[in-house]
């Protein structure tokens, strides 16, 4: 599968055999692309511009421009430059690159449209006769699409607690999935705060990312007021394989009581990662997301909102529990229970 928008891709790959008889020299190849059930002609400029051979890594062929009116052709001739020279018995791996237009139509249909070879004509080094392959072959199925991340609320998410000062708690997960198509790197995440009361956004401080337990990015000092609340957590390398899914977690310190004004003790805060209904890359992006091998944006199902859970913040937390004073005896004035109060 070939992402939409990738540029210089590698399109098919295919191998060059030899006979025994003696070496020869490849001068052009002849490429073009068929249906899936391989009963008609299609054109690789509806999907495909900058068409070039490569070998070893290495351009070996000219450009055919296919956004011109060579883009309505069902075959292109690349010249080999300069010739491709295979000794007898050599096999030499060829590639087809080039760039994958934005809102290509390749055909697609059961297993994505093939890539051909219809030709490849050379000579003979020694006795300088002509030289052809003996068929057309097919390579590849060519299928195309676009890397999607996809967000939701993790069934590890924190319920809401209460916290005292001091206490550095998750408080929020969230599960970034991607398709098929190719991994994808988050760089960019903005978390916003939805919590309750006139203090919320300095009750937490220290904000910070983790995936797999382990920190990426930099730690954010707090929720920033003049922009809506928000934590912007840049510079972040968080790659989502292909086909799966990640944990990314928040983590953040709730502050010293002598940090906070009157009156916050009960006051909330609540992590929510915002998915835009399209990533461009804009610095105010909720979240920048590339497909990692063709460095195109990732594609999202749909705008929305993932909350979690309002973390309340008090002075002091103090936990009731009964403990056990064993069958009382008769009497007057005997313990019948105790109550044990633990502070934060």
């Amino acid at each position: 599968v070939l992402s939409v928008g990738s540029n210089n891709a590698r399109i098919a790959s295919f191998i060059l055999r030899t006979g025994a008889a003696e070496k020869v020299s490849v001068t052009t190849v002849t490429m073009g692309g068929r249906n899936a059930a391989d009963t008609a002609n299609v054109a690789l400029g509806t999907a495909f511009n900058n068409l070039y051979l490569s070998r070893n890594g290495v351009k070996a062929s000219d450009t055919r421009i296919t956004n011109t009116a060579e883009g309505i052709e069902t075959t292109h001739v690349f010249n080999l430059t300069p010739p491709l020279e295979l000794s007898s018995n050599e096999a030499v791996v060829v590639d087809l690159m080039g760039d994958v237009v934005t809102g290509a139509l390749f055909p697609a249909g059961v297993g994505g449209s093939l890539v051909r070879i219809a030709a490849a004509n050379g000579n003979a080094v020694n006795t300088g006769g002509a030289v052809a392959i003996a068929a057309v072959v097919n390579l590849r199925a060519v299928t195309l699409g676009v890397p999607t991340l996809t967000v939701a609320v993790d069934a590890s998410m924190p319920t809401s607690a209460q916290h005292a000062a001091g206490e550095d708690p998750i408080v929020g997960a969230w599960r970034f999935s991607a398709n098929a198509i190719e991994p994808i790197r988050v760089t960019q995440l903005r978390v916003s705060n939805t919590g309750v009361g006139a203090s919320t956004d300095s009750i937490l401080k220290d904000l910070k990312i983790f995936v797999g337990g382990v920190q990426t990015g930099s730690t954010i000092p707090v929720f920033d007021t003049s922009i809506a609340s928000v934590a912007i957590f840049s510079g972040l390398n968080i790659v989502v394989p292909s086909g799966d899914a990640i944990v990314v977690t928040m983590k953040g310190t709730f502050n010293s009581h002598d940090a906070m004004p009157a009156g916050y003790s009960g006051q909330s805060v609540r992590a929510v990662v915002t998915v835009p209904a399209a990533i461009t890359g804009a610095a105010a992006d909720a979240i920048i997301a590339k497909g990692d091998r063709s460095g195109v944006y990732a594609g999202t199902p749909a705008a929305a909102a993932f909350a979690g859970n309002l973390q309340y913040m008090y002075r002091g937390v103090y936990q009731l529990a009964l403990t056990s004073v064993g069958a009382p005896a008769r009497g007057a004035n005997e313990v019948a229970g105790r109550i044990a109060l633990t502070a934060n």
